[in-house]
């Protein structure tokens, strides 16, 4: 019987279990208003020079004008620097983005 019930608690427990807003994934809305596609998305810190995989994965240019959603999934700090790759190979970075509370960032280069 005790064996039942604590097992019981352990399944109440983890489906209960909150995820902290900083380890959910989280959708961000990429808008384009530059005057050239981007072809790259990254997140990460500027200062220490260091960038995550390409966020935009399957879509692969968002397009001048145009918007896409991107899965995100920070760790345990909500802020980052974004980093998009032109396709002509300059980049842009928005600094210190809330990526647990922004719901869309705007590249303008």
């Amino acid at each position: 019987m005790f064996a039942r019930a604590s097992a019981g608690f352990v399944l109440f427990a983890a489906l209960t279990a909150q995820v902290s807003p900083a380890e959910a994934p989280h959708r961000l809305l990429v808008v384009n208003r530059g005057t050239l596609p981007i072809s790259r998305l990254q997140m990460g810190h500027e200062v220490a020079d260091t960038w995550s995989g390409d966020l935009l994965r399957w879509s692969d240019v968002i397009d001048v004008g145009e918007a896409r959603n991107v899965t995100i999934a920070p760790s345990a700090d909500c802020t980052y620097d974004l980093r998009a790759t032109h396709r002509d190979g300059t980049n842009e970075v928005l600094h210190d983005v809330d990526l647990c509370r922004s719901t869309s960032v705007t590249f303008e280069h």
